[in-house]
């Protein structure tokens, strides 16, 4: 399936999933909105109604900044695709919690579905409605995008870590976006500040806030099936670019 980069392809042959780099833009909104988040709240406080019977020293240590890098602390990926079908759980803010935090957080790399969830589902607590419904009037509705799909965990919660539908043309907008430095039409929506930081290495070198990073302080989202938005500031330019099933790649 090739798409043409004018974006006039059928949204039912463009869809596609694109992954953790979406909650971002919620922590940052209800930071902007409604101060709803403190990056530097501990989880034990954050999720204090979900916490385990033991709770050990590395999770009292871990903040809501630790869910955006992963480097939350815990030694294996969790809620990952082959594995949500499978939980017999249906409380996965709690069995996320009760996954035991080996490492200290920020020392420890381990690409994890479990930070941006837990993210998700604190701006869903404090903004008192889903991703979809906090994000449409606030992000995308000013990026020309109708309101779309996004993945649900089993109690109806959108799951932030992954699971929204969005096409390539779409897609190819955020790159814009955050190219853009958080302006659109003109319109500051995000911070250049927050850009910034979420985009510039965190703990680890190669990574950022749900951002990859690469040469030339290059910045990419990673969708499923090799989806990616690149963005090269020193360059200007921003890119996009699937993998279908097949194997082909299309830019």
């Amino acid at each position: 399936m090739n798409l043409q980069q004018s974006g006039t392809a059928n949204r039912n042959a463009e869809g596609i999933f694109i992954l953790q780099q979406r909650v971002s833009h919620p922590v940052q909104l209800a930071l902007l909105f409604r101060k709803l988040i403190d990056l530097n709240e501990k989880l034990t406080e954050a999720f204090s109604g979900d916490l385990p019977e033991c709770i050990d020293e590395n999770l009292k240590e871990a903040t809501v900044r630790d869910l955006l890098t992963m480097c939350l602390g815990q030694e294996k990926g969790s809620l990952m695709g082959e594995q949500r079908p499978l939980y017999e759980e249906d409380n996965w803010v709690k069995m996320s919690l009760a996954i035991p935090f080996k490492y200290k957080p920020g020392t420890h790399f381990v690409y994890n579905n479990v930070g941006p969830y837990l993210a998700g589902i604190l701006v869903q607590r404090r903004s008192g409605c889903d991703l979809v419904s906090y994000l449409t009037p606030r992000l995308f509705a000013k990026l020309g995008i109708k309101r779309p799909t996004w993945e649900t965990d089993p109690l109806g919660n959108s799951f932030g870590a992954g699971g929204l539908f969005l096409t390539l043309s779409e897609l190819h907008k955020f790159g814009l976006f955050y190219l853009n430095k958080g302006k659109w039409n003109g319109k500051q929506i995000l911070s250049e500040k927050w850009i910034e930081e979420s985009t510039k290495a965190a703990d680890v070198g190669y990574y950022g806030y749900l951002f990859w990073r690469g040469e030339y302080n290059s910045f990419r989202a990673d969708g499923k099936y090799s989806q990616i938005s690149m963005i090269l500031p020193k360059k200007t330019q921003s890119f996009r670019l699937f993998q279908n099933v097949a194997g082909e790649t299309n830019f």
